[in-house]
């Protein structure tokens, strides 16, 4: 069975390594992006928690369920892409495990 532990570690490396696939150098500058994205990004810690908590297995499930102040602080518009690759990960660990509404 999927831990929460799982989908949590799955979550954070998919943010520390394909996020940022594309920033090869250790620039000031993509440290400080990188340091944004961990506090703003769609992928952020409280996010994260989100997620693991309840389990949205699609994008309007992850929306209709999200508080509004995440919902207004997130960079949606700067992250839309990464939406699809993070609820295939969301799938993968929710399979076989309860989901929120069932425990």
């Amino acid at each position: 069975m999927m831990t929460s532990e799982n989908l949590r570690a799955a979550l954070v490396e998919y943010r520390e390594t394909e996020s940022y696939r594309g920033a090869r150098d250790h620039s000031p500058r993509f440290s400080n992006e990188a340091a944004e994205e961990r506090k703003l990004g769609i992928l952020r810690r409280v996010m994260i928690e989100y997620l693991v908590l309840h389990r949205p297995i699609d994008f309007r499930e992850w929306l209709v369920g999200l508080p509004a102040h995440m919902k207004r602080t997130a960079d949606w518009g700067n992250n839309l892409h990464r939406v699809k690759p993070i609820l295939a990960i969301m799938i993968r660990h929710t399979s076989s495990a309860p989901r929120l509404e069932s425990v």
